[in-house]
């Protein structure tokens, strides 16, 4: 798997991470929240409020770190102004 992400195109290995990480519960709850929401656009607070009792603290790393893998491998979008998570089209 990891030769055939370093071989793969930037498109290749967006779709390689995004089966992986889909495996991950905290970002495949996201996702199919996300999926499952009338719109596909949650605020984020919604998720930093389900998250904090499992990772206190560190709820805003742990979120922060999961937009930004769930972004790069397009999965979902974050948009900093509307405070929203959102599935694109």
């Amino acid at each position: 798997l990891g030769k055939a992400y370093a071989e793969a195109n930037i498109l290749a290995r967006k779709e390689l991470l995004a089966s992986r990480i889909l495996r991950l519960p905290a970002i495949n709850w996201i996702y199919e929240t996300l999926l499952h929401d009338d719109n596909q656009h949650v605020d984020k607070d919604y998720f930093l409020d389900k998250l904090r009792p499992d990772f206190g603290d560190l709820t805003e790393l742990q979120l922060d770190t999961a937009i930004g893998w769930g972004r790069y491998a397009e999965l979902f979008a974050y948009d900093s102004d509307s405070n929203e998570l959102y599935l694109e089209s």
